[in-house]
């Protein structure tokens, strides 16, 4: 079993780590530096090894629903792009291997560190998917490397977000898509709705804003989308907002269940509700970023899938306007 990460040397908010044999950390960023919220990350990969066997064997599990039903919104644009080669960010085996199981023609699958991703590949759930080691914030390929970039609950855990969303429109041809953590307008029952997760899960406000892994919740904003994209004048982007319902004893129940796909839907189903009053925000998105001129096919598709489509103004000043 690998070992876990040694101390590091800091200066300030860097830290370099030291003495480490490739085989056992594997990390690429720019200067040999990450920053110092990572470290915890690398350590839980490297902690986590023994459970990768089953996150790909205990496919009857309702987390391994949950799993499946975000990646069920990817759907549209692999139908889209049926040739096309996808990047994945943050990937811990299950995005790549998922997105094949849809039909994706290619996947190369990535992570912070790739020890997840190669013990994956050691047991076998990853053939014909390479495996690599990449910061988001500095994507080690080149520009248009890869048809598309898909970043599931990934981005929320990158310190420096807006860095790692622009290198994913420069390394992607057709298009980049995120599954993150929504950020919304105050809502009469949000606060209610903070206070009933920090009493299922036994957690304090402040985990509110942070997690486990020691990262903040760096969730996504359409606003910002909109302002970023609105000033690289790209002409539109395609948005859908859901809920999930996750508690930990309730992840580990069968999937088979029917009790436990009850509470499961009940449990969406009632924020959907309240969402649809306007008296709750939904908690995810699935968002797509255009990097092609005319992306025509993939937006019918994903109007067809219920996405709303966000247009940005053109710019008057630009050249050619």
């Amino acid at each position: 079993m690998l070992q876990t990460i040694p101390d590091a040397e800091c200066w300030g908010s860097e830290c370099r780590i030291s003495n480490v044999p490739e085989k056992e950390w594997r990390l690429v960023s720019e200067g040999g530096f990450v920053t110092s919220n990572y470290e915890l990350e690398i350590r839980l990969a490297h902690s986590a090894l023994d459970g990768v066997h089953d996150m790909f064997m205990c496919r009857g599990s309702m987390d391994a629903r949950m799993h499946e039903r975000m990646m069920d919104l990817v759907r549209p644009i692999i139908t889209a792009y049926p040739e096309a080669h996808w990047l994945t960010i943050g990937d811990d085996g299950q995005d790549g291997w998922m997105l094949r199981q849809r039909g994706a023609a290619a996947v190369t699958a990535s992570s912070l560190s790739d020890v997840r991703l190669q013990k994956a590949a050691e047991l076998g759930f990853l053939t014909g998917i390479p495996v690599r080691a990449l910061n988001a914030e500095h994507l080690n390929c080149a520009d248009a490397a890869f048809d598309l970039v898909l970043c599931r609950q990934a981005y929320h855990h990158v310190r420096r977000a807006p860095l790692a969303f622009y290198e994913f429109m420069r390394v992607s041809r057709r298009g980049f898509v995120l599954i993150e953590p929504i950020e919304g307008q105050r809502r009469p029952l949000e606060f209610i709705r903070a206070l009933a997760k920090m009493a299922l899960r036994h957690r304090s406000p402040i985990y509110d804003l942070f997690e486990p892994a020691g990262n903040f919740i760096y969730r996504v904003s359409e606003h910002d989308v909109f302002r970023m994209l609105t000033a690289l004048e790209v002409p539109w982007f395609a948005i859908k907002t859901f809920n999930t319902f996750y508690l930990s004893w309730l992840a580990a129940l069968p999937r088979s269940s029917l009790i436990a796909r009850a509470i499961f839907n009940l449990g969406i189903g009632l924020q959907d509700f309240l969402c649809l009053c306007r008296l709750m925000n939904p908690g995810l998105c699935i968002i797509f970023v255009p990097t092609e001129q005319d992306p025509q096919r993939v937006r019918e598709a994903l109007e067809r899938a219920r996405f709303r489509i966000v247009s940005t103004p053109k710019n008057p000043y630009a050249t050619g306007q």
